[in-house]
């Protein structure tokens, strides 16, 4: 009578322990996923702040060239 219970409880277990390895992973692929996507997102603003940066840089020329 015992056995059948440890068996029960034994079971629930490898249960419960194959679902916290199907967390874990799913958690380290949205982990990857999402540090790629911070990546980008980061470089794509780095981007658009140069881009930025030269057309100030444009319109100050002009602007010199304008008042001359």
């Amino acid at each position: 009578m015992i056995a059948y219970f440890i068996k029960k409880e034994s079971n629930k277990l490898t249960k419960l322990g194959e679902a916290v390895r199907k967390l874990q992973i799913d958690l380290t692929k949205n982990e990857c996923k999402d540090s790629e996507r911070w990546y980008w997102i980061n470089k794509h603003l780095e981007d658009r702040r140069e881009d930025c940066r030269k057309l100030y840089d444009l319109l100050g020329k002009l602007k010199d060239k304008g008042d001359k």
